[in-house]
């Protein structure tokens, strides 16, 4: 599953957020392992990477309350729905 046509998304933003948190919050970025619920590894992970799968990136998103599109405005950028869209009147199910 990718999300924007693209599986990765640059971590400058969760960087970004995460250190901002920290900082609201009066916490080291250590302190936010338990403050957000993340763990030490991807934690780390984060904050050294230059991209994250998009997966990461959700997950990160999520533990600071955001939705990713708060932290990637293209994140549903070059999506395309799955489903045909629903035709306006009666149709042979909904009659």
């Amino acid at each position: 599953m990718t999300r924007n046509g693209r599986d990765r998304f640059p971590a400058a933003p969760a960087q970004e957020a995460l250190r901002g948190f920290a900082r609201a919050h009066a916490a080291t970025i250590d302190d936010l392992e338990a403050v957000l619920g993340i763990d030490h590894r991807l934690l780390s992970s984060v904050m050294g990477r230059r991209w994250l799968p998009w997966h990461l990136a959700d997950t990160v998103a999520v533990a600071l309350a955001l939705h990713p599109c708060d932290l990637w405005p293209d994140w549903f950028a070059g999506r395309r729905s799955a489903d045909p869209p629903t035709p306006a009147g009666p149709t042979p199910r909904n009659r």
